[in-house]
This record gives structure tokens, sequence and C-alpha cells, in this order.
């Protein structure tokens, strides 16, 4: 087994094999944890990258992006239900969940009420590795 990456990487690695077993998937484990460097990476990481190291169409893909979908319906409805953003670090830790591992930019407008409940968070645009293009009608215009 190759050395973790990423503090708690032998961890990743476990909760990874116990994702994958029902589908015969955990000796990837390993491969995926190294390619992504963690567990988030692995959740974050596009259906088509996963399918270069376990091949097209295995279930195993679709049941990653199940459990990246419900650890980010988790965050968003404690994001929703408290106000979790009252300080920069939980800002970046809200954030980081979501996007860390993503290979292209992306611009985001987190709406929050007086209190910092966050009351919507959207995506306004996509871009390449290292930039975004967006003007400030479209951040104005959902209001």
């Amino acid at each position: 087994m190759a050395a973790p990456a990423a503090p708690g990487g032998i961890r990743c690695r476990q909760i990874l094999v116990e994702l994958l077993r029902p589908f015969g998937a955990d000796d990837w484990a390993d491969d995926l944890v190294d390619e992504f460097g963690s567990l988030a990476g692995v959740l974050a990481a596009s259906p088509a990258s996963i399918e270069r190291l376990v091949g097209a169409g295995h279930p195993a893909i679709t049941h990653i992006g199940m459990v990246r979908g419900v650890m980010l319906h988790v965050l968003r409805a404690e994001a929703l239900s408290a106000p979790i953003l009252t300080n920069s670090q939980a800002l970046i830790d809200y954030l980081f969940a979501d996007m860390a591992h993503l290979p292209a930019e992306r611009l985001r407008v987190l709406f929050l009420n007086s209190k910092n409940r966050l009351l919507r968070d959207e995506v306004m645009s996509e871009g390449s590795v290292n930039e975004t293009q967006i003007y400030p009608r479209e951040i104005v215009r959902p209001l």
C-alpha cells in the first residue's frame, strides 16, 4: 500500500473500502485515494475521471456520486438550520467541502440574512482551471 497522500489517508482508504465493498470494488480504494489524494478528492472527482480507474459503467461510480450528494445535502441542511457562517473559518470549511477538489474555478454567491444564516447558495459561473467570468448584473439579478 502506498503512503497516505494526506493526513488521515489511512482512514480515507478504510472508509472508501467499506463504501465500495458491496460493489466488489474495494480493491480500488488505494488507486482512487492515490489518484485523487483523499476521500474528499474521490467524492469530488468527476464520474469520467473515476471511470478511468474502475471501468466505464461500473455501479460503484454511481454509488460514489450518491454518497457525495448525500454529504452535500447534509452540509447544506446544517447550513440552512444554523448560522454556521459567522466567521471566516466557518465559511472556508463550508466551501471547502464542496469545492476543494474541483477541476475548474467556480464563482458562488452566498446569500445570508442579518444573522449570518445561509438563505441561498448559488453557482453563478463556472470557468477554466484558473479563472471564471461574471458580470455584476448576473449576481444582482436573482435578488
